[in-house]
């Protein structure tokens, strides 16, 4: 799939959903379910061990994807971890799970914030027939980070770090302000090592907030957004 072409498509969608003069196009028209450092739109796998990988979901078909509330079925697959993880095995059981409490993030994303699974008799060894996972909005953890700077003269420094630089990824990320006009829409070139570095004058002094994101898309995958949010008061 080519990323470029992905990425206009969604700044498309953003516009004809919001309007183009209320508010800066942007990479995610719909909502988002967490996956390691990553959101996720409609995924067909996703990992919940993020240190280890020991414990996921497959195959996940989901009815009513953008709802208040979505279900899917689909195959967990966990390691025994026996006699330790590295020597276990893992095993398949079969699910069903639902997504809801749906949160509007600092950058305007709306993300599902918990995921409850369901089992039937066969589960993974140390689990419940009920398995609950929450995650919060703009929750520190793995993935990009964002930090915004301000200084006289409305000036913003504004700088990301850790985003991908994997195959199917953008090469640059969509900076803009969220929750105001269209004053900040750039578009800089990653580094080697996911890091950027831009310099921004605000139009006005006040509380702003500053995002980034990126888009990845590949078969494997589908379509997975990095993304961070930072908020700075800018000084006149």
């Amino acid at each position: 799939m080519n990323i470029r072409l992905l990425l206009a498509a969604l700044a498309v969608v953003a516009v004809a959903s919001t309007g183009a003069a209320a508010s800066v196009p942007t990479v995610h028209p719909t909502l988002t379910l967490p996956d390691c450092g990553a959101q996720t739109l409609s995924p067909a796998a996703i990992t919940l061990a993020c240190g280890d990988g020991n414990y996921g979901l497959t195959q996940l078909v989901w009815s009513r994807w953008g709802a208040s509330s979505v279900t899917t079925r689909g195959i967990a697959t966990a390691n025994d971890c026996t006699p330790n993880c590295a020597a276990g095995h893992f095993h398949s059981y079969p699910m069903t799970a639902a997504a809801d409490r749906v949160r509007t993030c600092l950058s305007g994303r709306r993300q599902y914030t918990r995921l409850v699974i369901h089992y039937g008799s066969m589960r993974p060894k140390g689990i419940g027939a009920t398995d609950t996972w929450t995650w919060a909005c703009d929750a520190p953890g793995p993935g990009p980070a964002l930090a915004a700077r301000a200084s006289a003269g409305r000036k913003v420094a504004i700088s990301g770090r850790f985003f991908s630089s994997a195959a199917g990824c953008a090469d640059m990320v969509t900076v803009y302000n969220h929750g105001g006009a269209p004053a900040l829409y750039a578009q800089p070139k990653l580094s080697a090592k996911g890091a950027f570095a831009i310099v921004w004058t605000a139009p006005r002094p006040g509380r702003v907030v500053v995002a980034a994101n990126q888009a990845c898309a590949t078969t494997a995958t589908g379509l997975r957004i990095y993304e961070a949010a930072s908020a700075v008061t800018v000084t006149p």
